[in-house]
């Protein structure tokens, strides 16, 4: 029962003398309880409060949207996600809020099958789920022999109409690759020489050619095989003398190894070999045509 209004002026004097009377300002009595307000810092998650000390109720990094970690309690009893984390679930290296906005798969470390792990693409700004974008920076050249069919029931060889053998080449930065490596790909071959005046002639336009076609899914290789010298086989540093001198950004390759059909294939310098994304011989041409007619060649490869 509240006390009367004499009473409660009495005891105010009291507890004001005491120096208490803060208890009663403002303060509706009913028995002993009194009204109180939040404190930040208790330890109990009480009104207006995300969370107390070590106290977030049921709250945990994933309800942020994140994969692992410990949320933390800022001074002000708001949350703080700062240490929580995502995760690498494929080992790609990209993390699952980057794979999430690239639309990769986060379980899948290369999504568009080019041998070029999706964390790798995201970091070079090619499309990781586009065979045809893949980051030339990285300076080795696309990888899908394990989507090459075991049995393609195509005879090979180097003739129109047949699968292209498979070459072991190094290229000029002195890896191997095997061409079969680019299924999937359209692939222009030309075969040529250091000491081929028309080969040399080619080549001064054939970057301009590359930067063309490249995101339309053609792979241009130069193939030399000679060097300077007719019948000397081409070298390594006859590879990287070629690719400096003509500014070459894609693959400039000699065949590692014995010989093979290709060379049996070859009469004259050079020779365009036009393949298709299923390694079949769509064309052949034998000498240098000029640009307009390889570009032509190439624009039909797309089309095929």
């Amino acid at each position: 029962m509240r006390p009367p209004t004499a009473l409660r002026r009495s005891l105010s004097r009291v507890f004001a003398s005491l120096g208490l009377a803060s208890i009663l300002v403002g303060a509706s009595m009913t028995g002993c309880d009194v009204e109180e307000t939040p404190v930040c810092g208790n330890g109990k998650i009480e009104a207006g409060e995300a969370c107390d000390g070590t106290h977030f109720g049921a709250a945990a990094c994933a309800d942020f949207g994140f994969d692992s970690g410990a949320l933390t309690c800022s001074a002000q009893c708001t949350v703080d996600s700062s240490t929580c984390a995502f995760a690498d679930a494929d080992g790609d290296g990209a993390l699952t809020d980057a794979e999430t906005a690239a639309g990769t798969d986060p379980t899948n470390p290369d999504s568009d099958t080019d041998g070029f792990t999706d964390g790798e693409e995201i970091a070079a700004g090619s499309d990781p789920l586009t065979l045809d974008s893949w980051p030339v920076s990285l300076q080795r050249w696309p990888n899908r022999l394990v989507e090459f069919p075991a049995d393609s029931g195509v005879a090979t060889g180097w003739t129109k109409g047949k699968m292209a053998a498979n070459v072991a080449f190094t290229d000029q930065y002195g890896n191997p690759f095997d061409l079969h490596q680019l299924y999937g790909y359209n692939v222009v071959i030309t075969v040529g020489a250091r000491w081929c005046g028309p080969c040399n002639e080619a080549a001064k336009t054939s970057e301009a050619m590359w930067e063309e076609f490249s995101n339309q899914g053609i792979v241009f290789v130069e193939m030399l095989v000679d060097g300077p010298t007719p019948g000397k086989q081409a070298t390594l540093t006859d590879i990287q003398f070629w690719a400096k001198k003509y500014h070459l950004q894609f693959p400039v390759a000699f065949r590692s190894g014995a010989g093979s059909s290709l060379d049996a294939a070859v009469s004259s310098l050079p020779t365009y070999f036009f393949i298709g994304r299923d390694m079949v011989v769509r064309d052949i041409f034998e000498g240098y045509p000029g640009d307009p007619l390889i570009r032509s060649k190439a624009k039909k490869l797309l089309t095929q």
